[in-house]
């Protein structure tokens, strides 16, 4: 809980970060905010003006390999009682030291600047932001600020959540939105960040942990670099998009040698369902033709595995019937839609699955919206 000084100290700020540093990506929500509250000293003022412009003027900023999603920006939107715009951000969390560099080097105004950080890399950097500008800079519980942040977006982002329709047929597939209210309490948020967490979200305030994985998308990233030629997540997934893990990486149900499984469970499983993840790979000869593309496909199959495996096993113990899937590895990945979406068909009872526009910056408006609401 924030001080009465520290209150005061926010209440005179007028540029916010919200920031979720995980262990291979950062998520930035920039709040510029439309009505402060405050006569802004000139130095403030001058600060919030460069850094607008700047954030504005582009949205990619190529010395940081950082992308701005104009497509996600949430217009008019209100945090306590300041009213303004959410801009995001995403840039390799391994940039961060040449960021607070580039904020040394260039001169970039930091006064009157408030951070609020939240996963591991918000404890790592701490002492370097502090210690280089003249930021605010505050740390945030991980977990509380990404139940929050998606309690915002459920009120605040119109239709954020979405599910796959016909999601056996790639003619057919599609995204269909709906409206927030569709999502009711209580229901399973499944994280998929850099490792995988597993929440029941019984209201906008209260959560617990019941399950996750050491399997995620840094994970994935991390085995992909060492598979393949590609050096960033997206790189990874456009190869994905192109390739074909099934018969060539995995080994099938009709792949020679596995056959006599189809004849031993009790509902009709297709020939084409993989049976061994990377089985092909026990193969010299095999292992030499593969191809980049095929093996990144592959990974999206192992981690939604064992997510879907451990997502499965706490669905045994309840009667939820929603889970919303958030985490980076989602970003872009309709691949790993495809198969979260089909995997809660083996669920025990009915359950469907909705995906997030902001999937990875819950925790990062959460940070924000704790902040300002004088939780942090």
């Amino acid at each position: 809980m924030a001080t009465d000084n520290q209150k005061t100290a926010t209440q005179a700020r007028t540029t916010f970060f919200g920031v979720d540093m995980g262990n291979s990506l950062a998520k930035v929500v920039y709040f510029d905010v439309h009505d402060s509250r405050e006569a802004q000293d000139p130095e403030t003022a001058a600060s919030s003006r460069t850094i607008h412009d700047y954030i504005v003027s582009k949205t990619e900023y190529d010395h940081l390999g950082a992308i701005r999603e104009e497509h996600l920006t949430l217009r008019d939107v209100s945090v306590n009682d300041r009213k303004g715009t959410m801009r995001f951000i995403r840039f390799p969390v391994i940039e961060v030291d040449r960021l607070i560099a580039l904020v040394q080097t260039m001169k970039v105004p930091t006064h009157g600047v408030t951070v609020v950080a939240t996963g591991m890399g918000a404890y790592i950097h701490q002492a370097a932001v502090k210690g280089t500008t003249e930021t605010d800079y505050h740390t945030a519980d991980e977990f509380g600020t990404m139940i929050s942040g998606l309690a915002y977006l459920l009120t605040h982002s119109p239709r954020e959540c979405y599910f796959l329709a016909d999601p056996y047929n790639k003619e057919l597939t599609r995204k269909v939105y709906v409206e927030n209210e569709e999502i009711a309490y209580p229901f399973i948020v499944c994280t998929i960040g850099s490792a995988t967490s597993i929440q029941i979200v019984e209201s906008p305030t209260k959560f617990s942990i019941v399950g996750g994985s050491t399997i995620g998308g840094a994970t994935f990233l991390a085995l992909a670099c060492m598979l393949t030629p590609a050096t960033t997540f997206d790189e990874v997934i456009e190869l994905a998009k192109k390739g074909d893990n099934k018969g060539t990486i995995d080994k099938l149900l009709g792949d020679r040698g596995c056959e006599y499984y189809l004849d031993r469970f009790a509902v009709k499983i297709p020939a084409n369902f993989v049976a061994i993840q990377f089985g092909h790979m026990l193969d010299a000869e095999r292992r030499k033709s593969a191809k980049a593309e095929d093996i990144a496909r592959a990974l999206i199959g192992l981690i939604t595995s064992v997510v879907g495996t451990a997502l499965l096993g706490t669905l045994k113990g309840t009667d939820i019937k929603q889970v919303l899937f958030a985490g980076s590895f989602l970003h872009n990945n309709d691949i790993a839609i495809q198969h979260l979406t089909t995997g809660l068909n083996h669920a025990p009872s009915p359950v469907k699955g909705y995906f997030l526009q902001h999937e990875g910056f819950c925790g990062a408006i959460g940070s924000l919206v704790d902040l300002l609401s004088s939780k942090v």
